[in-house]
């Protein structure tokens, strides 16, 4: 349910996705191929896949990269930075062409305090990819 109205909020017909956001910090964008974002690099901005596919992976003890998992449709990245002074603790690649919701980090208290079904669904994340982050 939550997911199903954050991607209505977002998709309106006929209109301007990144005027439709009434952000002005937030913002959609799309991306074909390539990095989002890379182990060790500050993130000031949560991400939110609107559709496509996002491929998380993380560096192991030898310096191989090891893959975490993939992430679809209606998920958030870059929680984990949250916890540890904005530095993301894995690397970001879309791996299919995506839509992405852009939250700058200064915006998520009053984004979730517009939707605050989200905070449940942000912790649970959270929690997932920590727990997946240290088991690496």
């Amino acid at each position: 349910m939550i997911l199903t109205e954050l991607t209505t909020w977002i998709f309106r017909p006929g209109k301007d996705l990144s005027k439709s956001t009434l952000d002005p910090g937030i913002r959609v964008i799309d991306k074909i191929y390539g990095d989002l974002y890379q182990e060790g690099e500050r993130l000031n901005e949560l991400f939110f896949l609107i559709q496509g596919k996002v491929v998380l992976t993380k560096k192991n003890e030898w310096g191989k990269r090891v893959r975490l998992l993939s992430i679809g449709k209606g998920c958030f990245l870059g929680l984990q930075s949250l916890q540890n002074a904005n530095i993301s603790s894995h690397s970001a690649k879309v791996c299919q062409p995506s839509r992405l919701l852009i939250i700058p980090l200064l915006s998520l208290p009053d984004f979730i305090g517009r939707w605050p079904l989200l905070r449940q669904q942000i912790m649970s994340q959270l929690i997932h990819h920590i727990d997946l982050a240290h088991s690496y």
